[in-house]
């Protein structure tokens, strides 16, 4: 039996669609997927006077925050202030500070405000 010219080339037309077809649906299932990736850019708690102690005031946690949000977010998206420990976070904030254009004291203001924050983020759990 004769296949038809014509029925051949409607097959390999069909053959090349359901592979473009499968391609396509392969990709948008990756970026579908990859849409779920973790991009936290958090929202950093705001300073209330319950993170204010000793000779740490909330004008200086303010300062702190503000600083957080607006030099932090140049170079990457805002971490959770519980992504790292207490004692990781000066280190953290020192390393960058060169690179954010921090004075001491900001830099400090920012180490007071994220253990603030981190602290009673901490309590509420």
């Amino acid at each position: 039996m004769e296949t038809n010219p014509i029925s051949k080339c409607a097959q390999s037309s069909a053959t090349r669609f359901d592979v473009k077809f499968l391609r396509t649906l392969s990709l948008l299932s990756v970026l579908v997927g990859l849409s779920g990736c973790e991009t936290i850019s958090s929202n950093p708690p705001v300073v209330t006077s319950a993170m204010a102690c000793g000779d740490v005031r909330v004008e200086v946690l303010t300062e702190g925050r503000a600083l957080f949000v607006s030099r932090c977010i140049d170079c990457h998206s805002l971490p959770l202030v519980v992504k790292y420990s207490s004692e990781q976070w000066p280190g953290l904030v020192s390393k960058m500070a060169g690179r954010a254009h921090l004075q001491p004291v900001q830099r400090e203001a920012i180490v007071a405000y994220i253990l603030a924050a981190r602290e009673n983020g901490l309590k509420d759990r």
